[in-house]
């Protein structure tokens, strides 16, 4: 049997295969490249000013925006970009997006070394790198989102779980170690961990009949260890907050995902949302996961049937959780793909094992060879846009249209060799091929896309700066979009419409206030002022931004000006 299909036997290290090294390299690269590149958008800046508020006030317990206290989700996520911000000495995009970028390095580790539990050196390499290169991976991955954090708690809880398993670990540590994971992902995000971990792992001993290690003293132990870990910030956060109040931080997002249950809007979902995650979200190794859909190929997975079986009830049950609330986005279920990627690894394995020739090994000749075209027809779409129709946001400078088109011919060019013959070291080329096609697109290209079209709010606020009399201090009527809370990178005092004659009692002349749909609006505002400055705080550029910050001056005396009623 070739090295690279026999299983891990445990004379060795798996940590030290080169393998492993390479994916750790390959992906550090790529993710890290441009990492600061694209200006910080959507809900990073929320995640990013909560942070930068508990810096400023030392308190990093109760999660707080404009000093007031918020309730969106648990704040581990915030202290670690907090932690980062304090070594770097901002809140800014690096600070924002490196605990994602460690979080998916240290999930390729992670499902590198599971893989190797069960799997030949081919399998696990297919596995971790199938994870990082899948195409909303690339995404978040390279956020101050969330997901990224929240998978690496989710899906580390799992297949620790089940690594632990494979290679008869202590199972004091195996269920303690695994539950100490999914409480700290109950506090990134909230309920969806303990659901996920507590309803893959049980369901899965209760189908294979060890129900009775539910009922064991390591069990127990891993319970109270969970709890102990969300006690060290639920008990301390309920002192200060109020028991009632404090439940409010679980569940302050997941409400919104029930927002629109018509019948309509459901159906569309239940229809849509599988098509998406297995044609969008996982591509490409996704289509890996239609070889289960035969049969044979099922029953010929032989020593891989138990493990791929405890990563279908995985998915089983955790699916629902985002199939049944009709405005669920995608992205909300990428905690599970690992889960995914350990599933098309297995395939992968399985597939290396047939005879060349066979059915299943032609087909995964024409699939590797699509992607090598896929990589070529990108690069020269590119260059075509870049030279025939510059206006268009695809359309790059010339040099950097010609070196990506030279890239991906040669990625293209070495993927297409690679599949002439499927032995494993062809396979491992063969892929890493289309993860540097991946990376080098989504690092570079789709980088420099959204810097075409993003919003310049830093520079729309640099120039704030400047009109803005020495020392002057900003309040908001209302709460401040956090976009500009982050990048103004100082306190506004928050003045609910109802209070405003506050404003009185303050020796600040300059204000703010958020219009959007459900804002204020310049009318609202009960004395004389002039617009200063109105900065978009929308992701990308909008003749009518949804989202803006107004920035006025009061004047003192009605007579100097009226009141405006408009953005003009």
């Amino acid at each position: 049997m070739d090295s690279d299909l026999k299983p891990h036997d445990g004379g060795h290290a798996w940590w030290r295969e080169r393998e492993l090294w390479l994916l750790v390299l390959l992906m550090g690269g790529i993710y890290l490249t441009n990492l600061d590149g694209t200006t910080i958008r959507g809900e990073e800046s929320r995640r990013g000013r909560i942070a930068w508020e508990m810096l400023q006030s030392g308190n990093w317990l109760v999660p707080t925006m404009q000093e007031r206290p918020v309730f969106y989700r648990p704040p581990l996520q915030n202290a670690l970009i907090a932690s980062v911000a304090a070594v770097h000495g901002e809140v800014d995009a690096w600070s924002l997006r490196l605990p994602s970028v460690i979080a998916i390095l240290l999930l390729v580790v992670l499902i590198y070394g599971y893989g190797r539990s069960f799997l030949s050196k081919l399998g696990a390499f297919a596995t971790a790198l199938g994870f990082a290169s899948m195409g909303q991976v690339l995404e978040l991955g390279r956020l101050g989102e969330t997901e990224a954090v929240f998978t690496l708690f989710v899906a580390g809880s799992l297949l620790t779980w089940r690594w632990c398993l494979n290679t008869d670990r202590s199972p004091w540590f195996m269920w303690t170690a695994s539950y100490a994971l999914a409480a700290a992902a109950t506090l990134t995000k909230g309920p969806q961990a303990p659901m996920y971990f507590v309803g893959g792992v049980w369901l899965f001993l209760i189908v294979t009949r060890r129900w009775r290690m539910l009922l064991t003293l390591p069990h127990i132990a891993g319970i109270a260890v969970a709890l102990s870990v969300l006690a060290l910030w639920q008990v301390p956060y309920a002192m200060q907050m109020g028991v009632a109040t404090s439940f409010r931080v679980y569940v302050g997002d997941v409400a919104s995902r029930f927002g629109d249950m018509k019948a309509a809007t459901v159906i569309k979902h239940l229809i849509s949302f599988p098509l998406e995650i297995v044609f969008g979200s996982l591509l490409p190794w996704s289509l890996l996961l239609l070889c289960y859909a035969s049969r044979q190929f099922r029953q010929d997975l032989g020593r891989l049937r138990e493990n791929a079986l405890f990563l279908a009830v995985c998915i089983a049950i955790s699916f629902p959780s985002v199939w049944i609330p009709a405005t669920a986005s995608l992205r909300y279920y990428m905690p599970i793909f690992p889960i995914f990627a350990c599933l098309a690894g297995i395939a992968i394995e399985r597939i290396a094992a047939y005879a060349p020739n066979s059915l299943w090994v032609n087909l995964f000749t024409r699939y590797q060879r699509t992607l090598a075209l896929v990589a070529l027809g990108t690069g020269v779409v590119v260059l075509v846009a870049s030279i025939g129709i510059p206006r268009l946001d695809l359309a790059q400078s010339i040099p950097f249209a010609i070196a990506y088109f030279a890239a991906c011919a040669m990625l293209a060019g070495i993927g297409w060799w690679a599949a002439r013959s499927l032995t494993p070291r062809g396979i491992m080329i063969g892929m890493t091929t289309t993860a540097c096609f991946l990376g080098l697109t989504y690092s570079t290209l789709l980088v420099f896309v959204r810097q075409k079209i993003s919003e310049d709010a830093p520079g729309a606020i640099a120039q704030l700066r400047e009109k803005l009399p020495k020392g002057e201090h900003l309040v908001s009527v209302g709460p401040a979009h956090h976009l500009f809370l982050l990048l103004y990178g100082e306190p506004v005092r928050h003045i609910p419409l109802d209070h405003v004659s506050d404003l009185d009692q303050t020796d600040s002349d300059y204000f703010c206030f958020w219009v959007w749909s459900g804002g204020v609006k310049p009318a609202d505002i009960p004395f004389a002022w002039e617009q200063v400055a109105a900065i978009s705080c929308d992701r990308n550029r909008r003749t009518n931004p949804i989202d803006t910050v107004i920035v006025g001056r009061r004047i003192r005396s009605p007579q100097m000006a009226a009141r405006p009623d408009s953005l003009e």
